[in-house]
């Protein structure tokens, strides 16, 4: 199984100081960044998200595979350590077996999305409040193209 942590070691590291960004929101890029070692914040439209701090931790995918500007900001809240590969793309294409472990930390993330979204539906769906959209919402991931 390919762990990414391990199977970047070719990768350039790269370190960020406390409260530096990593990532920019809004920016274009072609580059994934793995996390080694240190605790990231994430936060979308200033809303904070996700606190991480697991090595292999993916950032940057999203921008990456769609080919669009990021979907959020990713900054260090203590001193982290990187793998960069700066061009993303490439490093896909050479390391086929990373891939999959892409695949399979985006689908973790669509299912815990997924599931907070029933659990929203199940709590205040049938409410004539802004949460009777959930359904759609969900309707709409499961049949995205």
């Amino acid at each position: 199984m390919f762990d990414l942590e391990r199977d970047c070691c070719e990768l350039p590291l790269r370190d960020f100081d406390a409260d530096e960004v990593v990532i920019r929101e809004g920016m274009r890029q072609d580059t994934l960044f793995v996390l080694v070692e240190g605790e990231v914040e994430v936060t979308r439209n200033g809303v904070a998200v996700a606190r991480l701090d697991q090595p292999g931790e993916i950032f940057g995918e999203v921008s990456v595979l769609l080919g669009r500007p990021t979907i959020a900001e990713v900054r260090a809240v203590k001193p982290s350590r990187f793998r960069v590969a700066e061009d993303a793309e490439q490093f896909l294409r050479d390391h086929p077996e990373a891939n999959v472990a892409l695949a399979r930390a985006l689908a973790e993330k669509l299912d815990a999305l997924g599931s907070y979204l029933v659990d929203l539906k199940r709590q205040y769906g049938g409410e004539a409040n802004h949460f009777g959209m959930v359904g759609e919402v969900l309707d709409s991931l499961l049949h995205q193209r």
